[in-house]
């Protein structure tokens, strides 16, 4: 990568199935507060290989390391002291920009960095007030599998708490990532269920917690989910334009003002200061730049758009897929020296498929009981949702990864 255009090549898909549970830990007329767990299985038959295959990669705590020690440095004669001392740690630890990694180890497993650890504790005698990450393992899912680490209170509909709608995530009614009172608001519901009765001309509100912010879906189309007539929303070019293109959206730059091109997410205020970035797959709805920066990427709407079915009487998502790309904010740096060479570019890592689809039997028991004329049963059906009965549905969410291989060359191959 010393200056020279990088390439990746998709491979698998590893599928994993995903099941969800909802926790409960306070319920009243008003309120619903609950915990929501996640785990994740393996699923061979649906998956292109397995998760001992090994692949290059980018390494990304090296990238991270390297933003995070050089914006706490306090002035140039501490960088002139630690340098040589980093430099001396990258050697120790043969840290190289482009790492040989299992996929296991990558998602959820994770694999061991010592040189992070060693550094977290050289920084603390440079720089006593700046709290690095202790962390002694990375893995893009590291810690996430088989947890239940986020709490929700959402509204149940009565008097001034709007059904499904998130009123708190982690007891906090706002957040303080963003530039403003508009982009910190938590608004929307969780993405799975929504108030009944939606019009065509509704924003659908979602607070997103892995872009840290709340976004909206607009309706495209009629759809239809085993018989069941839905209508698809999707997320609009304007949710992530840049704030060139949309002034609004100039809240969500980074601290220091600095703002990306359209299509991509900044997540260094929510994730500790590491140069993380989101974006859709191959940079889908994003700026022509991200495209052409990174050889081998062909952003399509079929593959590549996030979208729920909504069955717009009960408010229920019957069939959805969201659709996220980790990238990594690579830039130049004289502090380092394996990224000394570097062009400055949004790097993509992997994208992560998580999809949804209500099974026949209970797309039969909500026409028997919801939709046919005569029935009434919408509220009765939403208080179910809420109290964590929408097992039926969540169980069949899959989560596909599409890990990006990247090499100091400037084409990609798989690991041997």
């Amino acid at each position: 990568m010393n200056g020279e255009k990088p390439a990746v090549r998709e491979i698998g898909p590893y599928v994993y199935l995903q099941k969800r549970r909802k926790f409960i830990t306070h319920i009243d007329k008003n309120v619903v507060t609950y915990k929501a767990y996640k785990s994740y299985h393996f699923v061979p038959e649906y998956s292109n290989g397995i998760p001992d295959d090994k692949l290059y990669a980018l390494n990304v705590p090296m990238v991270a390391m390297d933003k995070l020690v050089g914006a706490k440095l306090p002035g140039d004669l501490a960088k002139s002291l630690l340098q040589p001392i980093l430099e001396g740690l990258i050697d120790k630890h043969q840290e190289k920009l482009v790492v040989e990694r299992k996929v296991s180890e990558m998602l959820f497993d994770g694999y061991p960095i010592p040189m992070l650890t060693e550094v977290s504790k050289l920084a603390a005698a440079f720089m006593p007030d700046a709290k690095l990450p202790a962390a002694d393992r990375f893995g893009l899912f590291y810690n996430t599998n088989d947890t239940a680490d986020q709490l929700f209170t959402v509204g149940t509909g009565a008097g001034d708490y709007p059904f499904a709608t998130i009123l708190k995530w982690n007891n906090l009614t706002s957040l303080n990532f963003w530039g403003s009172e508009y982009c910190n608001k938590i608004n929307g519901t969780d993405g799975a269920q929504f108030s009944p009765f939606i019009e065509t001309n509704q924003k659908l509100f979602v607070f997103a917690t892995d872009l840290c912010r709340s976004i909206y879906f607009e309706f495209e189309k009629p759809t239809q989910v085993k018989g069941v007539d839905t209508k698809r929303f999707t997320v609009p070019d304007a949710v992530f334009a840049s704030a060139t293109q949309r002034a609004e959206n100039r809240c969500f730059c980074e601290g220091s003002g600095r703002c990306h091109e359209g299509g991509v997410i900044p997540l260094s205020s929510c994730r500790r200061g590491a140069p993380i970035m989101l974006s859709a797959p191959h940079f889908y709805q994003g700026d022509a730049k991200l495209v052409q920066d990174v050889e081998g990427l062909r952003p399509e709407k079929k593959n590549h758009e996030t979208f729920l079915d909504v069955q717009t009487m009960t408010g229920l998502v019957l069939r959805a897929a969201k659709r996220l790309q980790i990238n990594i904010d690579l830039k130049q740096s004289d502090l380092l020296y394996p990224l000394a060479n570097l062009t400055s570019r949004v790097m993509p890592i992997a994208w992560v498929e998580e999809r949804m689809e209500a099974t026949r039997s209970m797309t039969e028991a909500l026409t028997q009981r919801l939709i046919q004329p005569q029935k009434m049963g919408v509220m009765a059906s939403s208080a179910a949702v809420l109290g964590g009965a929408i097992g039926a549905i969540a169980a069949l969410l899959v989560i596909v990864v599409r890990q990006a291989n990247t090499s100091r060359s400037a084409k990609l191959q798989p690991s041997k």
